[in-house]
């Protein structure tokens, strides 16, 4: 397997073409591959929002980990919204890569 984000991450920063990266990652799922990478590089901001009872059953840290639980109807984008500045104030990127996935996409 191929972790296209932090392979682009990896050469963008060899290259010292950007610094500090966020990744936004709106997938059903939790990013958990890319907080799991990125846990301990401080360069590398891990934001997540994610179905509290989706897969992985137990979930990795990311920087910022927002779970949406089944039970709530909240749409994606309201929770974005109301975190996103905060992940803005905590961390400043030269560059913000977002996952999609098709998950986000209700109709």
């Amino acid at each position: 397997m191929l972790h296209d984000l932090a392979i682009t991450i990896r050469r963008l920063q060899a290259e010292k073409r950007v610094k500090r990266v966020m990744v936004v990652d709106l997938d059903f799922h939790q990013g958990d591959g890319t907080a799991l990478i990125f846990k301990d590089d401080p360069d590398v901001f891990t934001f997540s929002v994610h179905s509290q009872e989706g897969w992985p059953d137990r979930k990795a840290v990311s920087d910022l980990d927002v779970p949406i639980r089944r039970e709530r109807n909240i749409s994606i984008w309201k929770k974005l919204n109301s975190v996103w500045a905060k992940a803005m104030r905590r961390f400043s990127p030269d560059l913000v890569l977002y996952v999609a996935g098709s998950d986000p996409y209700e109709k």
